[in-house]
């Protein structure tokens, strides 16, 4: 397969322990923006597991030179963005199932949703089993779901933006809207969403922390280098992106885990790395904004 010439610079660059030029950066950021987010819509999971292996392929093995040189800078951009990749299996595809909107005796039920926000990794696939429980719980309530990506540069902030639009557009007829967010991902897309459709913060009644998020100055290195590497391997099997089948997986996950702490490192000590709002400030947003609702929303939920 022929790479990409943003592939074969970001090899080259690693391999020389030579730093990456802004044009070099966003062509990129560009590249795996249109495979890893908007080639699925048509493409399906094969775009996705083109862009992965084409970034794990640039990953040295665990006793390469290229981490004992100074300039790690090429290996940090291949395990970022690798991992920005990995966080939503489904790129920015929204998913709705709509619900009963009659009841028994033909009379128009109040239009409820359940917004399912998915973690770092997850699939529509992961989303399901979230969503049959609502279908069993509430039939009545349509579900809305998506993960945003963890992906950066000006293509894929555009292409959340309209992730962004096309969620809140399908709740702008419903009345009533409870929120399940997964993790720090789950609600970082919240906070996201709400901000930039303020009036859907109104119709909120209950917010449901499926793994609640975790403050970033709690983590070290080690834990980081765990949340790293773990991710990004678990959608590399569960994305079938394993080189050579289950016989690659192991040098693939030692490759993983030895970029990985490069980029633990560098997240350490810059959390902004990840792009974005700090752990810490979305913890300060979401005690300002978010824990009024929560009791409302269980009892409006399960009884």
């Amino acid at each position: 397969m022929m790479l990409h010439p943003a592939i074969r610079n970001l090899r080259a660059a690693i391999d020389c322990g030579e730093s990456l030029d802004d044009d070099a950066t966003t062509a990129i950021d560009e590249y795996v923006a249109v495979k890893g987010l908007e080639e699925p819509a048509t493409r399906g999971i094969a775009a996705f597991q083109e862009a992965f292996q084409a970034l794990l392929g640039c990953l040295p093995e665990p006793d390469s030179a290229a981490y004992t040189r100074d300039n790690k800078e090429a290996v940090c951009k291949a395990m970022l963005t690798l991992f920005g990749l990995g966080v939503s299996q489904s790129g920015t595809a929204v998913k709705i199932r709509e619900g009963v909107a009659e009841d028994e005796a033909g009379e128009l039920l109040p239009r409820t949703a359940v917004l399912i926000l998915g973690f770092g990794g997850a699939s529509m696939l992961e989303l399901e089993p979230v969503d049959a429980i609502y279908a069993r719980l509430r039939p009545a309530w349509r579900t809305v779901m998506g993960t945003m990506t963890g992906l950066q540069g000006e293509r894929a902030d555009k292409l959340r933006e309209a992730q962004m639009r096309e969620i809140a557009q399908a709740l702008v007829d419903v009345e009533h809207v409870f929120v399940h967010a997964m993790s720090n991902n789950g609600f970082g897309t919240w906070q996201g969403l709400v901000r930039s459709a303020p009036p859907l913060a109104a119709k909120v009644r209950g917010i449901v922390y499926d793994c609640g998020v975790v403050i970033g100055g709690a983590l070290d290195e080690e834990t980081w280098h765990q949340v790293v590497s773990k991710t990004t391997v678990g959608v590399m099997v569960m994305a079938s992106c394993t080189p050579g089948g289950r016989g690659g997986l192991g040098p693939a996950m030692k490759r993983i885990e030895a970029a990985s702490r490069i980029l633990a490192k560098r997240i350490v000590s810059s959390e902004r790395l990840l792009g974005g709002e700090t752990f810490e400030e979305m913890h300060a947003w979401q005690q300002l904004h978010v824990l009024w609702c929560c009791a409302l929303g269980f009892w409006l939920l399960f009884f």
